[in-house]
């Protein structure tokens, strides 16, 4: 896995947006480290590699205890892949989304040398990036053991509707599923602990709670005025609607208690802030069941629904997007009608022009969520509680069968030894076909070509002589030592600095000649020698000159 954050292991770790898909992503991972059946590689910058103290306490946290001294999690800097991809090896190589599917096959067509299905997980659906991505990946010719996972039906025509449109036909196989909960984090709470769970967080004992709880985003959320208005046609004194999440979009949530309190149901509704991912399994207890009116094509499967479900609470959602695949009408909760105004084009055409976030705010703004349909099913689970216990029942066990990550790690497992298979199978001539055209994909950036007019010039080493300096040679005797920047460390290689080193003289020795005895005595490209010569040259343990 390429991945540039480490909080992908620890999501404590500050710096990574606490969203659903990184919660997913940092979920499946520890899925698959639990596994003995897998070894995790991650390859991450240089910059996140130098912070060594976080890198190895995220890295003894991620790994249980079971598997510990194992090889079980190994690490690597990115600029590593040449040569651990060079073992022939079969790897799984999983790519956390789609977007990152044209530069993740350039590495694989280019660098591997065993066979590597490319297997991406998806979290969301209709972003600018992800489209260029998906463009890009588009064009490809089709390897059909590599796989997108979407985690709904709806979000899996996503895909195959974009690929049709862009070139015709899907380059890879779409496979639906891979996401779930964990049953014995999210569990039902008796009635007693209900109380509880009120209390702390100053609720009414015996109020009747309806709950949402998500990023507060008309953006990439939903649209919650509705909500409110559904609520305020049914509320009946004893009834509570909470509003839980962080605001990411600054004075929603005070816009939505203003709202509530112009329709005189300001005590009913109440708005909470961010919370917490240990108080998660709280919340959900303290409520009756969960709300979401989602509208807007961020979403992709819902995860918070699933964990309601585990909690034993019937969902109440809009008829949208993969809400389909987990609430069942009348088994599990209630959706109701969700009406596409045909109102698009604009929005469509003018894209490129504005984030993609204000391209799914338009997007929901055209999606109408019937509100009398969503205020009757709302009252149905409010004032039916045992109705209202029933679904939550069977929504528990529908999570229990369907959506553990148990179970996503066994359809993993069986999709990957498939795509090994067809892998293996590959005639070598279509695996140097993809090599050929690799970095037309990636479109790696060609830095010396585009950037050498910036310096004086481009040092010819047939043309440049390089003299050990006093401080080399002390360096070499290991009477003195260099300092490097930290971000520099994971890519050092300290033998080839010393034999950069060894082949200079304080006279002067030709560049050329120095790179063709340091590849002498290791085998190394002679691009990674000229980028250790360079580093002697910018600490001063080499000197300079050119010939012409």
């Amino acid at each position: 896995m390429l991945a540039s954050h480490l909080g992908h292991l620890d999501p404590t770790i500050r710096g990574l947006e606490l969203n659903g898909a990184n919660l997913v992503i940092a979920q499946e991972l520890a899925n698959f480290i639990g596994c003995e059946d897998i070894d995790v590689e991650m390859y991450f910058p240089p910059g996140v590699m130098a912070d060594q103290k976080t890198l190895t306490k995220a890295a003894q946290e991620f790994v249980p205890l079971k598997r510990r001294g194992q090889g079980a999690l190994t690490i690597y800097p990115a600029h590593a892949i040449p040569e651990v991809w060079a073992d022939g090896k079969p790897r799984i190589f999983w790519c956390t989304d789609p977007e990152w599917l044209p530069s993740n096959r350039y590495l694989r067509d280019r660098y591997a040398q065993g066979p590597m299905p490319l297997f991406s997980d998806s979290h969301a659906g209709g972003a600018m990036s992800i489209q260029l991505g998906l463009a890009r990946y588009a064009g490809c010719e089709p390897v059909l053991y590599d796989v997108i996972q979407a985690p709904s039906t709806t979000h899996a025509e996503m895909f195959r509707r974009s690929f049709e449109y862009l070139a015709g036909r899907s380059p890879c196989r779409i496979v639906v599923g891979g996401h779930g909960i964990d049953p014995e984090e999210f569990v039902p709470l008796t009635k007693e602990e209900q109380r509880f769970s009120r209390r702390l967080m100053g609720l009414p004992e015996d109020a009747r709670i309806a709950l949402f709880m998500g990023r507060l985003s008309y953006h990439a959320k939903a649209d919650l005025l509705p909500l409110i208005d559904a609520f305020a046609m049914i509320a009946e004194p004893g009834d509570i609607l909470v509003i839980a999440g962080v605001e990411n979009v600054a004075g929603y949530g005070q816009m939505l208690q203003d709202y509530a309190a112009s329709l005189g149901i300001a005590e009913q509704v109440r708005i909470q802030g961010q919370v917490d991912l240990a108080m998660r399994p709280i919340y959900y207890g303290a409520a009756d069941f969960f709300v979401f009116p989602g509208d807007t094509v961020q979403e992709a499967l819902g995860q918070t629904i699933l964990e309601a479900f585990a909690c034993g609470l019937p969902c109440v959602t809009s008829d949208w997007d993969g809400f389909r695949d987990l609430v069942r009408d009348g088994e599990t909760g209630y959706r109701v009608p969700a009406h596409i105004f045909p109102a698009w084009q604009r929005t469509s055409d003018l894209s490129p022009a504005v984030s993609y976030i204000d391209s799914h705010m338009l997007i929901a703004q055209t999606v109408w969520i019937d509100p009398k349909a969503l205020a009757e099913k709302m009252a149905v689970l409010l004032h039916n509680p045992e109705h209202c216990e029933e679904l939550g029942r069977k929504a528990r066990e529908f999570v229990a069968q369907s959506y553990t990550w148990e179970c996503a790690l066994k359809m993993n497992l069986k999709v990957w030894d498939e795509c090994i298979e067809e892998a293996c199978r590959e005639a070598p001539q279509a695996r140097e076909d993809r090599r050929s055209k690799a970095e037309t994909l990636g479109q790696p950036v060609p830095f010396m070509h585009v950037l050498s007019h910036y310096g004086t010039s481009v040092l010819d080493p047939e043309e440049t002589m390089v003299s050990i300096t006093a401080l080399g040679e002390r360096v070499l005797n290991r009477s003195a030592t260099l300092k490097f920047y930290d971000d520099l460390l994971p890519l050092l290689r300290p033998e080839l600095l010393d034999a950069i080193l060894a082949a200079s003289n304080p006279e002067g020795t030709l560049l050329s000649v120095v790179v063709a005895q340091a590849a002498r005595a290791m085998p190394v490209t002679v691009d990674e020698i000229t980028f250790h010569a360079a580093l002697l040259a910018k600490r001063g343990a080499l000197y300079v000159k050119t010939l012409t």
